[in-house]
């Protein structure tokens, strides 16, 4: 419902690329985008300039695309200074810090995205190993579940080059991510039992494809994995997750 937004944005690659992609996005889709300002990466004690020109065309609403430890300085200037109290989120300004920098009621009902995935086998299992080590839920917090992926398949990569006789190397390594990410090969999934299985049909020299705690890593020509985008929400001061959206 918004027809109107502004964006204040991190300086860097992840924030211009954000900014840039939803400023596209949003104009096709018949909005407007007020004002676009970067702010520095570094951080600072105050953003009163930067939301001065942010909100100075009345938008709906501002994107906050920054870290936790920007936004919740300037969101907290932002409603105290009366320039705008209404939000828009990403992965990076998902995060308890904002609610207790604002308060739960500051940010209730408004919501962003972040990278996620798909429920498979390997994710129900990294969340019951996860409670079982530290006694407490997963957290509903962005890349858990891929980082975790990252170093498995990594480790997979490393094992299956050693296991053809290759030097263990950087290069080593990356060549051998498709192979043990993607089919064709006997699926295989997270935790201590799924890669005992992993590394015994490597040893085999069988193939396999690891279906990962945030879904299939099949990485496509350009060597990125394609997941499904979560809408979320902050309710009761808690992060709730809504729906997922498929590319």
């Amino acid at each position: 419902g918004y027809k109107k937004v502004s964006v204040l944005y991190v300086n860097n690659p992840y924030g211009k690329g954000l900014n840039d992609v939803f400023k596209e996005t949003f104009e096709e889709l018949g909005g407007t985008v007020v004002a676009s300002v970067p702010h520095d990466e570094e951080g600072a004690a105050s953003y009163t300039a930067e939301l001065r020109k942010a909100t100075e065309g009345n938008p709906d609403a501002l994107l906050a695309l920054s870290y936790p430890g920007h936004a919740t300085v300037y969101m907290k200037e932002a409603i105290e200074g009366d320039f705008i109290d209404e939000f828009l989120f990403c992965d990076g300004t998902q995060s308890r810090d904002i609610v207790e920098a604002v308060g739960a009621e500051a940010v209730e009902g408004m919501c962003g995205t972040a990278a996620s995935a798909k429920k498979t086998e390997s994710l129900e299992t990294l969340k019951s190993a996860w409670k079982e080590e530290y006694g407490e839920e997963f957290p509903p917090l962005p890349y858990q579940d891929t980082t975790y992926d990252a170093v498995v398949i990594s480790a997979l990569a490393a094992y299956e080059a050693q296991q053809a006789g290759e030097e263990l190397t950087p290069k080593a390594v990356h060549d051998h991510l498709r192979s043990v990410a993607g089919p064709p090969g006997e699926k295989v999934f997270a935790g201590v039992e799924g890669i005992k299985k992993a590394l015994k049909l490597l040893r085999e020299g069988k193939d396999i494809d690891y279906i990962g705690a945030s879904g299939d890593v099949d990485f496509d020509e350009n060597g990125d994995v394609v997941t499904p985008i979560e809408i979320w929400c902050y309710e009761g001061g808690e992060i709730v997750a809504k729906r997922l959206e498929t590319p």
